[in-house]
C-alpha cells in the first residue's frame, strides 16, 4: 500500500472519528459497532494479521485509545460515518475526496461510494 494511500486512511479516520463523537443512537449501526470489529477481524485473517482483542466486552477492538488496528487495515470501519453526517457539504468535499485518492491505489479494494 503506498504511503498516500496510509494517509488518506488516517485523514479518513481523523474526519469521521470527529464525527462520530456526536453518533446518533438513532442509526441501526453506530460508528463504532461490534459488527464492524467483525468485519475488520475477518479481513485481517484473510490478510495472515492477528492483533489480540484488548476488551472482550461490547467493541472487541477497542483499546483505551480507541481502536488497536491502524485505520488503513480496517478500510469499510475507518469509511463507515452515520448518514445525518453527509449534509455537511465541507465534510462530504473532504471525504469524497479522501475516498477518490484511497481508489486510486491497485492495492486497496475499492471503497464503496456513498450515495448522497
Amino acid at each position: 500500500m503506498k504511503e498516500r494511500t496510509k494517509n488518506a486512511f488516517k485523514k479518513l479516520f481523523e474526519i469521521t472519528s470527529e464525527k462520530c463523537k456526536s453518533c446518533p443512537a438513532t442509526e441501526s449501526h453506530r460508528c463504532c459497532d461490534k459488527l464492524f470489529c467483525n468485519i475488520v477481524e475477518s479481513d485481517l485473517q484473510r490478510l495472515g494479521i492477528f492483533f489480540p482483542k484488548p476488551n472482550v466486552g461490547k467493541i472487541p477492538y477497542m483499546g483505551e485509545k480507541g481502536c488497536i488496528v491502524p485505520p488503513e487495515l480496517r478500510p469499510r470501519c475507518t469509511g463507515y460515518i452515520c448518514s445525518p453526517f453527509f449534509s455537511d457539504r465541507d465534510f462530504r468535499r473532504e471525504y469524497d475526496r479522501l475516498i477518490e485518492k484511497i481508489n486510486q491505489d491497485p492495492e486497496v479494494p475499492p471503497m464503496p461510494k456513498v450515495k448522497k
